[in-house]
Order: structure tokens, then C-alpha cells, then sequence
């Protein structure tokens, strides 16, 4: 008789402010066939806030298609402004389960040249890279962590909530609480600008699935 497993996974990007519930589960056939369901089993809200302010998804500074939060990394006038900014979220699942999550921005410079110049130039457009910086930051990002003192990470890139989320428990995480400004520069010849773009990726897993779904050492929540 072939046995039948659940694997209950979910990737949410971020949504403003509205209720996901679009948790899938897998059931895997020892042929490795994969049927697909939507179950509902998880709820997940994202609150995004400049200085207090929150925004939703009509938003000038977030991107439906891309699914992404603009926020401006240099100009301390403007109402994103990168030391503004935060993010919360708070998810409840209809089962015990674990929980990681990744951040993934990406910071785009601009370098506009003068146009007045003897050999106009059209606009450069390049990411940014960052060094290893202190704790306080995100690895290789200028964005501030959060409250993520439950967390650990791991070099996958993923946070790892270290406490079970217990059945129709609801948790509220603080993610992002700011971040450095990136220094731009300014002459005769050229102008930059630098904004970030920041999606979210989250995830849960049955609970005592964890090793098996994600691929990590089964006494990793141990150590």
C-alpha cells in the first residue's frame, strides 16, 4: 500500500495591508506524483510605514507588478525616505509550523549626465553591492533588521523564526526598522539618484517537516 505525505508550503511577496490566505498543500505519492490544493491554512498581513505613515497597494511607492516597496535611499526630503521606513507583518497558521523569511532588495543607481556637456552621455543605470556589514544590518544590505532577536539566520539567506508557530496562533514580527543612506554623488558632470526596491519572500512549513522541506539539519532550531 503506498503511503501519502503532507507538505504544507507557502511564498507570499508581499501584499499591503490585504489578507493572503493561499497556502498550498502537496501530497506526494511514492511516484512522486504531485497533486495540488489550496487550502487556505495560512493568513498573513504586511504593514509598511514611512514615518508613521502607512501605504497600501495604490501606493506611489509600491509596485504591483513587481510586487515591490520603493523606497528613496539618498534624499532625506522625500516622504520614502530609507531611515522612514518600516515593515511589520503579522501570520497565523491553521497548523503547528515553522517559519523563515527572506529580504530581497535590490538598490539601483542612476547617474544622469549634464546635458549642457561637450559629449552628452545617456543615463547609467547600475546595482549596487555591498560588503558584509555590522549586526544591526541585514547581510550584504544597508537595511536596518528589525526586532529579529527570535530569529536566526542561516547562509542560505533565509531568517529563521526559532518558536513553533502553534496552531491559530497569530505572531507579529517587526522585519525592517530603517536602514543607512547611500551617499550619492554630485558635480559638474553627472547627478546620481539611488532608490531600492524591496520584496518579500515567507514561508511555512509543517513543523515537524522543517529538514525535510527546506533541506536543513534536523537539530538546526538546537543549536
Amino acid at each position: 500500500m503506498r503511503t501519502k505525505s503532507i507538505l504544507l508550503y507557502l511564498l507570499i511577496f508581499t501584499s499591503l495591508l490585504s489578507l493572503i490566505t493561499m497556502t498550498y498543500a502537496y501530497f506526494k505519492a511514492s511516484n512522486n506524483y504531485v497533486i495540488e490544493l489550496n487550502l487556505g491554512g495560512l493568513s498573513l498581513n504586511a504593514y509598511i510605514s514611512f514615518d508613521g505613515v502607512y501605504i497600501d497597494q495604490d501606493s506611489p511607492y509600491y509596485d504591483p507588478i513587481t510586487q515591490t516597496v520603493i523606497v528613496e535611499a539618498f534624499d532625506a526630503s522625500k516622504p520614502n525616505y530609507i531611515e522612514h521606513l518600516k515593515i511589520d507583518i503579522t501570520l497565523s497558521s491553521k497548523i503547528a509550523s515553522k517559519m523563515r523569511f527572506m529580504i530581497k532588495d535590490e538598490w539601483i543607481l542612476t547617474r544622469t549626465f549634464n546635458p549642457d556637456a561637450m559629449y552628452p552621455m545617456d543615463p547609467v543605470i547600475e546595482s549596487i553591492y555591498f560588503s558584509e556589514q555590522s549586526d544591526i544590518y541585514f547581510p550584504y544590505s544597508y537595511l536596518k533588521k528589525g526586532d529579529l532577536s527570535l530569529f536566526k539566520f542561516h547562509d542560505d539567506g533565509y531568517a529563521y523564526y526559532l518558536p513553533t508557530i502553534d496552531k491559530n496562533e497569530t505572531v507579529m514580527i517587526n522585519l525592517i526598522s530603517g536602514g543607512k543612506p547611500y551617499l550619492v554623488r554630485e558635480n559638474d558632470l553627472y547627478v546620481e539618484t539611488c532608490v531600492i526596491r524591496i520584496g518579500l519572500e515567507v514561508e511555512l512549513v509543517q513543523a515537524n517537516r522543517f529538514y525535510e522541506i527546506w533541506g536543513i539539519d534536523q537539530t538546526f532550531y538546537q543549536s
